[in-house]
């Protein structure tokens, strides 16, 4: 097993809100059972559940000493992506089957703590069931297919509230005062 952090998570824009009540809501789902699943508020989109990841994992990154980012969406690539972290960590071979790669990995992360697997725009349940560890890291999921019900912690991604939009606008706007950064988000 490689001794050094692995860190991987995607681009995002460097003005993410912080989205601190989320971000709290997010370590209490982990904390309380290792998996939680972010699932949009009802009939929304575009709400910032990546950006909450990331943030989510910048802020914790001293609590991890491994934590990947695993686009879900298509749950054939799942294996292909947790099998580039068994490389990075040196237990498997860039020639090894996926698959191999991965239960091996697997195996390990089951062994070990202080790791985040990062499921991002998740498919179904079921379809991912295999992919999750059980042992003492945690995995973070982003879906809003309702199989992940009784699966993991719940954590609902709400509308920014009118200080983090004001957080937002500010941070990309630094030239712009708060009474005019305010009458932007009531706008």
């Amino acid at each position: 097993e490689a001794d050094a952090a692995t860190f991987v998570t995607p681009q995002v824009h460097e003005h993410a809100a912080p989205r601190d009540r989320l971000v709290t809501a997010i370590r209490a789902g982990v904390r309380g059972g290792g998996l939680a699943v972010l699932r949009p508020e009802a009939g929304a989109t575009g709400l910032g559940t990546t950006s909450a990841m990331v943030e989510f994992a910048r802020r914790w990154r001293e609590d991890y000493d491994i934590a990947w980012w695993v686009p879900a969406a298509d749950p054939p690539l799942v294996a292909d992506r947790l099998a580039e972290l068994a490389e990075t960590l040196g237990l498997a071979a860039p020639t090894d089957a996926a698959e191999e790669a991965t239960d091996r990995l697997l195996a390990v992360l089951r062994r070990r703590g202080r790791w985040l697997l990062v499921l991002d725009d998740a498919a179904s349940h079921r379809q991912l069931a295999r992919f999750l560890p059980e042992g003492h890291g945690h995995v973070l999921v982003a879906s809003d297919d309702p199989s992940w019900d009784g699966h993991a912690t719940p954590v609902v991604v709400g509308r920014f509230d009118r200080d983090e939009s004001i957080a937002v606008l500010r941070s990309r706007s630094p030239g712009l005062s708060a009474a005019e950064a305010d009458r932007m988000a009531s706008a």
